[in-house]
């Protein structure tokens, strides 16, 4: 009768995420949203893990106020930061191998991304060259992340460790320690401290994210109207971009758009307003009660779930 074959769901709500796969682990809860990198721990006999690309997106941003950053030799050495930066093994060693590389801030199974969306893998020797050529070697930046989380902290000193290899010199502006007793208060008064020196423009690099929509207007990272807002808090400036995100915003037409797109790709790939590093996974977990066409996506992760049941016995 077109009826979903569960009648209806339970919410329960939880302190926090370990909290909440601990209420998994210990059969509490038949179905959970996880985005610890860590969660096959939490894994129970004849439970699921379907693992999707999620919306989280991290990526190295750069201060377009500062000359460095300006002109062909600027663009070059974000070139060179860009093929300096080790990112699978940043994927492998932190994240385990939970996250996909990408070189853009459209989402890996986006339909708006080209076959020749990803153009900068690791290559070292090509970023100390392109470093000898425009000689800036010695050069000092100053990196920046809330680095009270552990992750953040451990991918920032991977990132400067690389950079200091290909020849520039990494100055670490953030607490290189995670304290013993850290509370919530504390992490949330570093971010802040890390969002006002971003809004002050009191950076060369900052390493960050974005949780990202499905939509994919990238306006608000790009467009130049947007740096007064702070989003754009990289300052960075472009009217080819900003034509290129007026149109893909406002084209109904499937095929202007995804011209747009097209251009708003080849801008990024060749200007690289943001080194971009990966979208992190999330999973969903499942317990045995739980069966039938189960799909989860980054847009919808509980995509199709007319179509789940609970086999009689579990009834």
């Amino acid at each position: 009768d077109g009826r979903p074959y569960i009648d209806y769901i339970v919410g329960r709500i939880f302190k926090d995420d370990e909290l909440i796969l601990t209420g998994f682990e210990t059969g509490q809860l038949n179905l959970v949203m996880a985005s610890d990198d860590e969660w096959e721990r939490y894994q129970r006999d004849n439970a699921r893990v379907l693992e999707f690309i999620s919306e989280r997106y991290e990526f190295l941003g750069f201060n377009f106020s500062n000359p460095v950053f300006s002109g062909e030799q600027g663009r070059a050495l974000r070139k060179a930061i860009a093929y300096g930066i080790d990112r699978q093994s940043i994927i492998s060693d932190v994240h385990l191998g939970h996250a996909a590389q990408t070189d853009l801030p459209i989402h890996p199974n986006s339909w708006l991304l080209s076959d020749h969306a990803n153009a900068y893998g690791y290559d070292p020797s090509k970023a100390k060259e392109i470093i000898e050529g425009i000689g800036t070697e010695g050069i000092s930046l100053r990196l920046i992340t809330n680095s009270y989380n552990p992750i953040r902290l451990k991918v920032a000193d991977m990132i400067a460790e690389d950079l200091e290899n290909i020849g520039i010199e990494i100055i670490k502006d953030y607490p290189e320690s995670v304290p013993d007793n850290l509370t919530d208060e504390m992490v949330d008064s570093q971010w802040m401290e890390v969002t006002n020196q971003i809004s002050r423009g009191n950076f060369d690099m900052a390493l960050t994210g974005w949780h990202l929509s499905p939509a994919q207007d990238l306006s608000f990272a790009f467009h130049s109207s947007q740096i007064r807002t702070g989003t754009n808090f990289i300052r960075y400036r472009n009217p080819g971009m900003d034509e290129a995100l007026l149109i893909a915003f406002g084209e109904s037409n499937e095929g202007n758009r995804l011209e747009a797109y097209r251009e708003i790709e080849k801008i990024i790939i060749e200007d690289l307003p943001y080194v971009s590093l990966y979208f992190k996974n999330n999973a969903l977990l499942i317990d045995e009660k739980v069966k039938g066409d189960i799909e989860p996506c980054f847009h919808n992760p509980y995509k199709n779930i007319r179509n789940w049941y609970i086999p009689k016995n579990f009834q």
